[in-house]
């Protein structure tokens, strides 16, 4: 949708709900990395 902007703080904020619940090395907190690197890369 081109809506990166709008995008970007809810993936930070989902980042740092998974490191603070689950730990910086947690799958799942890999995945939110990952997903937030999508978002820059597109």
């Amino acid at each position: 949708m081109g809506r990166y902007e709008e995008a970007l703080p809810l993936y930070g904020r989902s980042l740092a709900i998974w490191e603070q619940e689950l730990g910086a090395n947690h799958p799942d907190t890999a995945t939110s990395l990952n997903n937030l690197a999508g978002l820059y890369e597109s």
